[in-house]
Parts: structure tokens; C-alpha cells; sequence
């Protein structure tokens, strides 16, 4: 199984390590595609989260490569889609409220227009000056655990 992990350049974190751990606990082994879209002054910090990220995959013994590309992210997921069959995508953003991906929709556009399974995930970064915890939303995940570290018994509630 090929899943495409598409990370808003201001994010990463044990959030979205844990969702790709559960695929690979769920279904063997994976590989992954970590792209982080990026506007040209804000590729320093985002080939850094890049690599926080793909260090946390590799930790987990998932395969995993990355880029950062300079293009917006539904461009990016469909040139991505356009060289490499995918099984699904994952998309991490800010919470829907503050996400500039999610009021463009971007999730529902990419399944509606590749035809391949998109999961969403409001991811935080391991940056101890924001809030600890982690939401995450996993339609087509089974949950069976306690979920990620630092998940409230809240959000571990909603993952049932």
C-alpha cells in the first residue's frame, strides 16, 4: 500500500505519526510520500517539519521520502497523483476554523477529482507553546487502542 501525506508547512507532530503507524499496523508494509506545499519564503521551515516528519516515520520503521514543493496543495496532491498511484491520501491541517485548506474544502475536492480515499487529519506541531493536545479524525481507520500520547480521555473518546 502508497499513501501520499500532504502537511500544511507549519505542522507535523506525534498526530499524524500515529495515524501512519495505524495503516502500518493495519495493513503491513507501507510506503509513504510526505509533501509539504510551501510559498518560496517559507521553505526553510517547511523542509524543517519535512524533516522532523520523515525522522518520526522512519522511527516507526515506515518507509517514507519527502519534498517540499513550491505550488499550492491541490496542484501539488495532483502532480503528486499524476506520477504515482496512490492507495490513499492523508491531509493535515490547522483545525477547519483557521485552515485556509479546509475553506477551500480540499480534502472533498482531491477524492472528488482523483477517486482516491482522503483522510483529514487537525494535526498540531511537538512545539511545547501550543496546546498539547492532538484531534484527529480517521474515517477509515480502526481504532482500537488508546490512541496517540497526550490525546485527552475527550479526544480518545471521539477516536471510539
Amino acid at each position: 500500500m502508497r499513501y501520499l501525506v500532504v502537511i500544511d508547512h507549519t505542522l507535523g507532530g506525534t498526530g499524524l505519526t500515529w495515524a501512519v503507524r495505524e495503516h502500518a499496523l493495519e495493513e503491513g508494509d507501507i510506503q509513504v510520500d510526505v509533501i509539504v506545499p510551501a510559498e518560496e519564503s517559507e521553505t526553510d521551515t517547511a523542509q524543517g517539519r519535512l524533516d522532523m516528519e520523515l525522522q518520526r516515520l522512519g522511527a516507526e520503521k515506515i518507509a517514507a521520502n519527502g519534498s517540499v514543493v513550491q505550488t499550492d496543495p491541490y496542484d501539488a496532491i495532483g502532480d503528486a497523483a499524476g506520477r504515482q498511484r496512490y492507495d490513499g491520501i492523508i491531509i493535515a491541517t490547522h483545525p477547519p476554523t483557521i485552515s485556509r485548506w479546509m475553506h477551500h474544502d480540499l480534502p472533498r475536492r482531491v477524492e472528488r477529482e482523483l477517486q482516491i480515499p482522503v483522510e483529514w487529519i487537525d494535526a498540531r506541531t511537538d512545539d511545547p507553546s501550543e496546546e498539547a493536545e492532538i484531534n484527529i479524525e480517521l474515517p477509515r481507520v480502526a481504532v482500537d487502542n488508546e490512541g496517540p500520547p497526550g490525546l485527552s480521555n475527550e479526544g480518545q473518546a471521539r477516536l471510539r
